[in-house]
């Protein structure tokens, strides 16, 4: 078979011609969501878990390219490609993350490249010397799973790149040019020959740099070291929903441990736990404005959805760590021993307009949170002990950008040295297994 003709029987293989554009250059109710996620055997892959995959292809690669009236075309054989498949956390797509195949290798490579066709003003006769690497190393910087706009859910690889010299021409034509291609694209499992496979691109996407463009098809057949296919599935998502209740949640959020947001049950206590929070208390001390920075916080105590129904309770205490006194500036002042841990620390969920607010009220006389050492002042007045007393009023509904913490609200009846003051942060609130806890009503 000639070349021609395979480079035919290869894009028939390919289930038609699949082209694609690169660049070329010199809860108010439960909810159900359908996510695509990773399976293997019919399984869905656990959340947080990384599995190797291993990528080969059936239909080889086709990059063509027009460059100054002439029509380029490179084929390769086939794919080779190694990296972790990985289904996040449950309501955000699964993902693909590359990884080399070796040392000096790229994460993805296209074997026995061969230049089929290069009809330009240097006609025929280049075409019996001229010739491309016989491997072509292609590097993507992430791949996400995506249900829409293909029904049968699709892998889109982002920031792929690659690029070669075309060599030995008669009278150095092409010589030293180096050809550069990159851009995003998707495909489709529907469209691969094998299971697990994975079809590029699914629909043209216009990509054209400096006025000029290529397209390119390629299939990725996705498995382990079985080899077991790794295949697209869709997983419906559904959010939780109890109207009138303020009821402790864990998990939901989109990070590694994290699964489907789940009831904590009645009657069991949570314990909690969290690291990397962060604390300001603005007042005024002995008639001066103060300001005190904590850059670490450290959480521990439990949560509960009470036996019989009634509002989730919470006690918790927290360590604070890396505590300055950025205002008054200049006086020298400082945290004796560098922060503070507060009382234990017991809280009640209650609706309050459009979220849940907790306070965390302080305990034993004048409701103390915590005492406050500042130290070496040159107003010497500052230089105390001075109590914090009220409540610290969070809110622990489930932040996406800020996973596991519990946002400290500005507004709050909180005292700092028996004057009205505020404080605003983050604290950290997850089981030991790295769940987020968080209120859903």
């Amino acid at each position: 078979m000639g070349i021609k003709a395979r480079s035919a029987a290869r894009r028939f293989a390919f289930l038609g011609a699949l082209t694609m554009i690169i660049g070329l250059g010199a809860a108010s109710a439960a909810s159900a969501t359908q996510v695509p996620i990773w399976t293997q055997n019919g399984t869905h892959i656990p959340f947080g878990k990384e599995v190797s995959f291993s990528g080969s292809s059936v239909a080889g690669m086709d990059l063509q390219w027009t460059q100054a009236g002439g029509h380029y075309l490179v084929e390769c054989e086939r794919l080779a490609a190694d990296g972790k498949a990985e289904n996040y956390a449950s309501g955000k797509a699964g993902t693909l993350k590359p990884v080399p195949i070796s040392p000096w290798e790229s994460a993805a490579v296209f074997k026995g490249c061969v230049l089929v066709e290069m009809n330009s003003v240097e006609t025929v006769w280049t075409n019996s010397t001229c010739k491309v690497p016989k491997e072509i190393p292609v590097n993507y910087a992430s791949g996400d799973l995506t249900n829409s706009p293909y029904s049968t859910g699709g892998l889109k690889l982002s920031k792929v790149e690659m690029s070669f010299i075309i060599s030995g021409c008669p009278h150095g034509f092409n010589e030293g040019i180096e050809w550069r291609f990159w851009g995003d694209f998707s495909g489709n499992e529907g469209n691969g020959a094998w299971p697990g496979e994975v079809g590029f691109p699914e629909s043209p996407v216009s990509m054209n740099m400096s006025g000029t463009g290529a397209t390119i098809a390629f299939g990725m057949n996705i498995h382990d070291a079985t080899p077991t296919p790794i295949k697209i599935a869709e997983e419906e998502v559904v959010a939780p929903h109890n109207p009138g209740h303020h009821y402790w949640y864990k998990g939901g959020a989109q990070r590694r441990g994290e699964g489907a947001q789940t009831l904590i049950a009645a009657g069991a206590t949570q314990a909690i736990k969290g690291s990397g929070g962060s604390l300001g208390i603005e007042g005024v001390l002995a008639g001066i404005k103060t300001k005190i920075s904590c850059a670490n916080s450290t959480t521990t105590g439990s949560v509960e959805n009470p036996a019989g129904g009634g509002n989730g309770t919470a006690s918790v205490s927290y360590s604070f760590t890396g505590c300055t006194v950025p205002v008054p500036a200049g006086k020298s002042c400082y945290i004796e021993g560098g922060g503070f841990t507060t009382n234990t620390l017991p809280g009640v969920l209650q609706k309050a307009e459009a979220f849940a607010p907790m306070k965390l009220a302080g305990t034993g006389v004048n409701e103390t949170i915590t005492t406050v050492p500042i130290r070496g002042c040159t107003v010497g007045s500052l230089n105390n002990n001075f109590p914090l007393t009220g409540s610290l009023v969070v809110s622990p509904y489930l932040n996406l950008s800020v996973p596991g913490m519990w946002s400290v609200d500005k507004t709050q009846p909180l005292f700092f040295g028996g004057n009205s003051a505020s404080a605003s942060g983050q604290l950290g609130a997850e089981t030991s297994s790295g769940e987020a806890v968080t209120w859903t009503e």
